[in-house]
């Protein structure tokens, strides 16, 4: 009988920050549609508590409007550090 191995699943914090690491911005549809994450403004929340210099704006695209967050680009060319020491665990 063999079995097959798991993968431990990342959170949904540990996937929010792998997309912002990433040089990329999120809003709550794309979390939703790349992630099934329901809860962005809350892991944000999280992430922004944990240290990490989340930026954020309100965008109107059709009349329709909703917040786009990204990384702090200092944090990202590593001339800023986390806000907190506690960035451990995410």
């Amino acid at each position: 009988m063999t079995q097959k191995r798991q993968t431990p699943k990342r959170t949904y914090c540990e996937t929010i920050k792998a997309h912002l690491l990433a040089g990329k911005s999120i809003s709550t549809w794309q979390a939703y549609q790349l992630y099934n994450i329901t809860c962005l403004a809350q892991r944000i929340h999280d992430l922004r508590n944990k240290g990490l210099p989340i930026d954020d704006e309100i965008v109107e695209v059709d009349g329709k409007r909703f917040k786009l967050y990204w990384l702090n680009t200092g944090y990202m060319n590593g001339q800023l550090k986390p806000l907190k020491n506690s960035m451990k665990g995410v």
